[in-house]
């Protein structure tokens, strides 16, 4: 491109992001290179010297994309716990996990329930450098309880559709935890700076399931 046509890129960029609300987002690289490809894209395709008609269609092409891009960062709403980030949608949400230094790429030691669960048969049923998940089943209680790396958490997928007044924070051992309750079951998140911890249930309420994410200790 010459200096006309990057000035222009610029200009174009610049003026899409200039009419995005200043709220809490961050758009990811990603996303930011896709946008600047698109303007580069039909620069490349339309000279300097088009007529009107021209003119009107690149104003429209130019709107298309700033109405992409607001949907696209408006459609999700941001909410933090502790170092864990909720990043909502209409009908899911994604969790994701902001890394620290001491999260090990593989799980090193393993968490149990030091709780009683009287009456719960355990299954495991995924066992992976990365992630373990167990089930316990008493009747058609079922609790789910999962330990993962911060790299095998992210981006976890999550049914919050009818969650929207339930997500709230709560305290497991001094740690901001995530709990929502989506009417199907509950959930509790929460790290301690090395692992992911979740519990699943879809009978048991958040007092029981914060005692029983109180009582997860490393194996011994």
């Amino acid at each position: 491109m010459n200096n006309i046509e990057i000035a222009l890129e610029e200009t174009m960029y610049e003026m899409i992001f200039s009419d995005i609300p200043k709220t809490n987002y961050k758009i990811r690289r990603s996303f930011d290179r896709r946008m600047k490809k698109m303007i580069r894209s039909y620069l490349a395709d339309n000279t300097l010297d088009k007529s009107v008609h021209k003119s009107k269609k690149r104003w429209r092409y130019i709107i298309i994309i700033a109405v992409t891009l607001v949907l696209t960062i408006t459609a999700a709403a941001v909410v933090c716990y502790n170092n864990i980030a909720l990043e909502k949608h209409d009908t899911f949400s994604l969790l994701h996990i902001e890394d620290t230094e001491k999260a090990p790429e593989n799980i090193e030691q393993e968490y149990v329930i030091t709780a009683g669960i009287d009456g719960y048969m355990r299954y495991t049923f995924y066992n992976s450098d990365g992630c373990m998940v167990e089930e316990y089943k008493d009747g058609d209680s079922q609790i789910i309880f999962s330990q993962m790396t911060f790299s095998h958490f992210n981006g976890t997928r999550i049914n919050t559709e009818t969650a929207e007044d339930a997500i709230t924070a709560v305290d497991v051992n001094g740690i901001t935890a995530l709990y929502f309750e989506n009417g199907m079951e509950n959930m509790l998140v929460w790290n301690n700076d090395e692992y992911v911890f979740s519990f699943q249930a879809n009978k048991l309420g958040k007092d029981e399931l914060i005692a029983l994410s109180e009582s997860v200790k490393p194996k011994q």
